[in-house]
């Protein structure tokens, strides 16, 4: 089965609280007990004809954006030069990629924004609607995947219980 739910921050391993092997700066290394957020991925399907801010998925609150992918086996075919993709969070742009030129597949990461460096950080208090705009002249076919990759976390943006 490839879909779980869960809240929370995951116990990973088998942390020992063994200060005795650690200087008194890192004592507290055992007590976090490893927890950790769980990495995570949506995908969407893009096609040629998608509306400008066509809305691909919702992003949790608090999430870091880790990467993001587009994977097309045909690339968009356009009446001359090349397709780009880009996409937002809410309204804030936080990736774009020039597809390609006219037909040609195309995988790979989309470039991050420096525009967007906070929100990918973190997408703030409220979940996001993850959207895209895919341009180029005279499009005319082509479809791929979207994948938005991100760590779940807690609203406020932080990853550990308040407390060990």
């Amino acid at each position: 089965m490839g879909l779980a739910t869960h809240q929370g921050p995951w116990l990973l391993g088998t942390v020992k609280n063994n200060t005795a092997a650690v200087s008194t700066a890192n004592a507290q290394l055992g007590l976090n007990r490893n927890t950790g957020a769980t990495s995570v991925g949506q995908t969407a399907t893009v096609t040629w004809s998608d509306a400008a801010n066509s809305s691909a998925f919702v992003v949790p609150a608090g999430s870091c954006i880790t990467n993001i992918a587009f994977y097309s086996a045909s690339g968009f075919v356009v009446a001359s030069g090349s397709s780009t993709l880009t996409v937002y969070a809410n309204a804030t742009q936080i990736a774009s990629v020039t597809v390609g030129t006219t037909g040609a597949a195309f995988a790979g990461t989309v470039t991050l924004t420096a525009a967007g460096a906070a929100t990918i950080a973190n997408v703030g208090t409220s979940d996001v609607v993850i959207k895209y705009t895919v341009a180029g002249t005279t499009l005319s076919s082509g479809s791929g995947t979207l994948l938005v990759e991100y760590i779940v976390r807690n609203s406020d943006g932080t990853a550990v219980p308040a407390s060990g």
